[in-house]
Order: C-alpha cells, then sequence, then structure tokens
C-alpha cells in the first residue's frame, strides 16, 4: 500500500488505504495501526477504500485477519467507498455479500447503533 491514513471521528477510527494492498510490509502497518487504536480503547473502525486501486488475494488476507483481530478484541470493522475495480473483487470472492460495505464514511457512521461499545 502506498499509504495509510489514520483519522478519529469522534468514536470512529477511519482508516483510508491509498495505492494498491498487496501484502509485504501491508500486514503489519495495518496491524500496528489497529491494536494501537485498541489498546487507546477505540472499538469502532471504518476502513475506507477510495484509493485503493488493487487488491491481491494477499491483500483480501489482510483485510480478514484485520477484522478477525477488531472482532476479537470486541469491535466492528466496516468497509466503505470501494471502487469499481475493489468492488469487483468482493463480487468475485463473495465478499460483498459477507462484509459491511458502505458508499462513505458517514453512511459506514450511520451503521453503528448507539447501544454498541463506545
Amino acid at each position: 500500500m502506498k499509504k495509510l491514513t489514520t483519522a478519529e471521528r469522534g468514536d470512529f477510527v477511519v482508516l483510508s488505504i491509498s495505492g494498491s494492498l498487496i501484502g509485504g510490509p501491508d500486514a503489519t502497518v495495518m496491524h500496528k495501526a489497529l491494536t494501537k487504536n485498541i489498546r487507546n480503547g477505540k472499538h469502532k473502525f471504518i476502513l475506507e477504500l477510495s484509493d485503493c486501486k488493487w487488491m491481491n488475494s494477499i491483500g483480501f488476507g489482510i483485510l480478514i485477519t484485520s477484522l478477525t483481530t477488531v472482532k476479537r478484541n470486541k469491535g466492528e470493522l466496516v468497509f466503505c467507498g470501494l471502487t469499481e475495480e475493489i468492488k469487483s473483487l468482493f463480487t468475485i470472492t463473495n465478499l460483498i455479500n459477507i462484509l459491511a460495505i458502505y458508499d462513505d464514511v458517514e453512511a459506514a457512521m450511520s451503521s453503528f447503533s448507539k447501544d454498541e461499545v463506545s
């Protein structure tokens, strides 16, 4: 990945990926960002992919590992801003029917219910 940007928006942590998610150091960067925020008491994560241009099978593995890490720590991770290329990959792999996916960050934020862990 070219860059991972992390921004807090109230109770939410928005992780924005730019470039390609293809493995290597990408897994370490993502894991460190998530675990740091989990240690700091954050439980609501949004992975924003509008600038993610490509993802291979290792990239998908990073997403699933990230989801598992967050859920294991009683948090929630949703996805938003899929480009047409990424959306087609999510469709082919059937992840489009398994993961919580929203059009944009605002819609993703609205998806969290008020009675969830904050």
